[in-house]
């Protein structure tokens, strides 16, 4: 345990010094893996399938906050669907403008999540994004994991009825084009409206955000695994129960991967973000001249911190013994002092010394002063 809470430590404090240079790789790993499958799965405009003009998008993706990387995301969708044909192209700018309209434009910053859905649903682990985002966010980020999967969704129905939407032509009189534009529209939105495996996907969605949200806010032990467990399970449960329920087919193999995939995430995630010493948990009760207050409190481990106090502490110790000690002589130079002498010295400082504390002790702390003096700086606020 040591070594693991030794290397957490490690990777945040790298991650606090060279953040700088890791956001930007990330989010262009981000965008690069996005980009190329959006180029894998529609493919049909051979000019947007360049590497360079993917890395040069990915760098742009870098450097620019999210919602750039999700407004080149949306254009090389519509760019690829409209080598498809006109009318898919505008199904597409309908779905991307109800989805900024109804959800996107109240949270903003879950532009992420709505980009990292449709990967994960293309690898087959579904289920981490809402346990991820439960963990590290709100209940906001359901806009962002359904709007998510609604974009896949909606690429998946596009992708299978290419290739008798590339029958049709857009050339012609008006009159044709119309005759054209009422069933290849319909074809679209039946195979998004009426997609049961769509809306089934969506409730399982939502319903394991909101549960490993207010789980993990619960002032239980061990909340946030509970949370991570209780989420991945609540997800295997409506899938398998939709698709009883729903007629439609559920592959256990993948369920079994991606609630796996869910709880390794969401564990890794707990282990970096929420590292607490539940053994040390103290429940205090005190009160003011208004309220009654129970409170529990958890302390953080710290044991990196710790360990790093006692080697500073030997390392001076050491320093100190090996220095020689010495007394005046008479002609005012300093004479090496007698090994019993020093022996004795050195034992009478060992006795005044205070002895180290254990590295691995929980410090004595008065949670219940400093809980009071928090109380008192609201107040007075």
């Amino acid at each position: 345990m040591k070594g693991l809470l030794g290397f957490r430590e490690r990777c945040i404090s790298f991650s606090e010094e060279y953040g700088f240079i890791l956001v930007p790789i990330c989010k262009f790993a981000v965008a690069f893996a996005a980009f190329r499958m959006i180029n894998s799965a529609l493919g049909y405009m051979a000019q947007m399938n360049n590497l360079f003009l993917v890395l040069l998008m990915s760098l742009i993706s870098a450097v620019t906050p999210v919602p750039v990387m999700v407004l080149l995301a949306g254009l090389l969708v519509v760019v690829q669907c409209y080598a498809i044909h006109f009318l898919v192209a505008v199904f597409m700018l309908v779905v991307f403008f109800l989805l900024y309209i109804f959800f996107l434009r109240f949270a903003p910053h879950t532009g992420l999540a709505l980009i990292l859905m449709p990967i994960a649903c293309k690898i087959g682990v579904p289920s981490v994004l809402p346990v991820a985002c439960g963990l590290l966010g709100g209940p906001a980020g359901v806009i962002g994991v359904c709007g998510g999967g609604v974009i896949y969704s909606a690429l998946s129905v596009v992708i299978q009825n290419a290739p008798s939407l590339q029958k049709g032509t857009s050339s012609g009189s008006l009159s044709v084009m119309v005759q054209e534009a009422l069933p290849l529209l319909t074809l679209l939105l039946d195979g998004l409206l009426k997609n049961a495996e769509m809306v089934l996907m969506l409730i399982a969605l939502a319903a394991t955000l909101l549960i490993v949200y207010f789980v993990r806010r619960m002032s239980m032990d061990y909340s946030w695994h509970a949370a991570i467990m209780g989420g991945t399970l609540a997800y295997a449960v409506l899938i398998l129960a939709g698709g009883f329920f729903m007629d439609t087919e559920v592959s256990f193999l993948q369920l079994f991967l991606s609630a796996a995939a869910a709880v390794a995430v969401g564990e890794g995630i707990c282990f970096f973000r929420f590292q607490v010493d539940y053994s040390s948990t103290q429940h205090l009760q005190f009160e003011d001249d208004e309220y009654y207050y129970y409170v529990k409190a958890v302390p953080k481990t710290e044991w990196l911190e710790k360990q790093r106090q006692k080697t500073k502490k030997a390392a001076q110790k050491k320093t100190v013994q090996s220095r020689p000690m010495a007394v005046k002589s008479p002609g005012n130079q300093m004479a090496p002092i007698s090994p019993p002498a020093q022996a004795a010295l050195e034992t009478h400082a060992e006795h005044r010394r205070p002895a180290p504390a254990d590295p691995l002790e929980m410090p004595a702390v008065d949670f219940r002063n400093q809980l009071e003096e928090t109380l008192r700086n609201i107040q007075d606020i």
